[in-house]
């Protein structure tokens, strides 16, 4: 995993966390991060494939019927096709 990735998800589960103090904890949280990510890497394969499923399943090392089902599981043949917000830099 490169080091700027690894960091990237450090910074969001630590940040995410610190959102849950003083607040009951939340359970299954493996379950909670995992799918998010998940559903996110999928939305953004089809979106840089132009909604191919081949391709994106291709590019996500999973077969064509595996992301079928995750994105029947994520709810995304309803979704558009949209890349995740940019951060804007320099503001």
């Amino acid at each position: 995993m490169s080091s700027s990735l690894e960091q990237a998800i450090s910074d969001s589960v630590r940040q995410y966390l610190a959102t849950l103090e003083g607040e009951e904890r939340a359970e299954n949280l493996h379950a909670l991060i995992i799918g998010e990510c998940e559903r996110l890497l999928i939305q953004q394969a089809l979106y840089y494939n132009q909604n191919n499923q081949s391709h994106a399943a291709l590019w996500l090392g999973i077969t064509r019927n595996t992301l079928k089902k995750k994105m029947l599981e994520y709810g995304l043949y309803e979704a558009p096709l949209q890349s995740l917000p940019s951060k804007k830099r320099g503001r």
